[in-house]
């Protein structure tokens, strides 16, 4: 019975393959950029952290983020689907309520599968120090 409960556990999906879906594979709490003007591949390069409390709130709920620009058109939507596992932290901001990742290491090994462009780099790298063993 021990046996099959840990081929079960080493079978399991990490949780954080559980966000590949989202638009920023990996990390339920950060969203993509849509005012970058940087040149980028894929949009996925801006990923970073939320910093205001409703858009965090809305990632907690499962609703989707309307991005605006300065004049009312719409810039893109973050297409949330589900409740993400994020909390708004004291010191400002959105992040993970736990290492969905596993591991500094992994979590790491997620930011640089992203190939963010270096301001967005620095972000995922510093979560990865700060919210995983």
């Amino acid at each position: 019975m021990r046996a099959a409960a840990y081929i079960l556990l080493a079978l399991a999906k990490p949780a954080a393959a559980a966000w590949d879906d989202w638009e920023c594979p990996g990390f339920p709490c950060f969203i993509t950029n849509y005012f970058e003007y940087h040149p980028y591949q894929r949009l996925s390069q801006t990923c970073g952290l939320v910093m205001a409390m409703d858009p965090c709130n809305n990632l907690i709920k499962g609703k989707p983020l309307p991005t605006y620009y300065a004049n009312g058109t719409l810039a893109g939507i973050h297409n949330v689907k589900r409740p993400h596992p994020c909390k708004v932290a004291y010191y400002g901001g959105c992040v993970q309520t736990t290492c969905l990742q596993g591991s500094v290491h992994a979590c790491q090994a997620d930011c640089a599968k992203l190939q963010m462009l270096p301001l967005y780099n620095a972000s995922c790298y510093d979560l990865c120090a700060t919210h995983c063993p």
